[in-house]
């Protein structure tokens, strides 16, 4: 009887400080939008799903098509405002998080040399700063790649972002619960 209480107590702490690994891959063209996300346990896959993230609906379906190169800036400044807004929930997940594979690429232009490089610039930074505050937040294991593509003579835009992150299973617990705890105090100021 003792050997089995040693025996799960024995398995529950290699659970907590066991590694969970999640990997994305989210791509965005005018064609498709979908997002590929992977999560392994002690590399044996446990859940994959690609998820079509093009909206149902025919309003937002036309906002989508309308983000092109220069409004890709827009997006994302609205995309960091949102942030803002969820950010110690953010903080308190990312904190405990491991980044082993950071990749970013865009390519892109405006049919305009002119307005294509001004944009190029502006989507650099974009990424910079984007890519500094996740280096900051959470433990970078890597060099993050970063690429910007101009295309001075034609219209169109693409992006692929893709990234492997780990965290220790009772880490996540444990933000799980601060996370729900934060939740459920805004819930009841809002009451």
């Amino acid at each position: 009887m003792l050997w089995i209480l040693v025996a799960s107590v024995l398995i529950i702490i290699i659970l907590i400080y066991s590694k969970v690994t999640i990997s994305s891959i989210i791509t965005y063209t005018p064609n498709e939008q979908f997002c590929l996300i992977t999560v392994s346990f002690y590399r044996i896959r446990l859940y994959k799903k690609k998820m079509n993230i093009t909206m149902e609906n025919h309003d937002a379906k036309e906002i989508i098509k309308d983000v092109d190169f220069n409004s890709f800036q827009e997006v994302v400044r609205e995309g960091l405002q949102l942030s803002r807004k969820v950010n110690p929930i953010i903080n308190t997940m990312v904190q405990n998080t491991y980044v082993h594979k950071l990749k970013w690429q865009t390519s892109g232009g405006t049919g305009d040399a002119s307005t294509t490089g001004i944009a190029t610039g502006g989507v650099w930074g974009i990424k910079g700063v984007v890519i500094g505050v996740i280096a900051e937040k959470s433990n970078m294991k890597c060099k993050p790649i970063i690429q910007v593509k101009p295309h001075f003579q034609y219209k169109h835009f693409l992006s692929t972002f893709d990234c492997m992150i780990s965290i220790r299973l009772g880490k996540a617990m444990y933000a799980l619960l601060k996370m729900t705890r934060v939740l459920a105090r805004k819930e009841k100021a809002l009451i």
